[in-house]
């Protein structure tokens, strides 16, 4: 069932049974050849807050003011099946949408185009990337993300 939640600046991060992994972009990330940056699953001190703008009733556009200011998008990956979630230029916006997880006060996050689900590629203490996935008959290679509100947009 999708879920509604108001504009405004939010961390988001997954548990794991090695800690909580915070999504964002590492400071020191620089524009790969695509013009995007990885987004990632890290430790708190790599967290970014990311902005939900509400761009069409369930559909949000995810910002991250980082870099001056980049929209969460995603790209085929090569070498690996699935795709990675990274932050693009402006002109490049992605559509996302926010469902009830598994137990309450539990998000999925996913493309309305493709089913495709906000996972992480491994579980560890460090930093991993943000895959997408299709959701199939195992759900638990899909993680549940926490949104957890930080301010109200300007």
């Amino acid at each position: 069932m999708p879920v509604t939640l108001s504009s405004g600046f939010y961390k988001i991060f997954t548990e794991t049974p090695n800690g909580k992994l915070y999504a964002g972009v590492p400071r020191d990330s620089s524009l790969d050849i695509t013009g995007g940056l990885p987004v990632v699953a890290g430790p708190e001190s790599s967290a970014s807050e990311i902005e939900l703008r509400n761009i069409d009733g369930l559909k949000y556009e995810f910002r991250l003011w980082h870099h001056g200011g980049l929209s969460l998008g995603f790209k085929r990956n090569q070498f690996e099946q699935g795709n990675e979630v990274v932050a693009l230029p402006n002109h490049d916006v992605s559509e996302w949408m926010i469902t009830g997880g598994r137990n309450p006060e539990k998000y999925r996050i996913f493309t309305p185009q493709s089913k495709l689900y906000w996972t992480i590629t491994q579980e560890t203490t460090n930093t991993t990337a943000i895959a997408l996935r299709e959701l199939g008959h195992d759900e638990s290679e899909i993680v549940d993300w926490e949104i957890e509100f930080q301010r109200n947009s300007e």
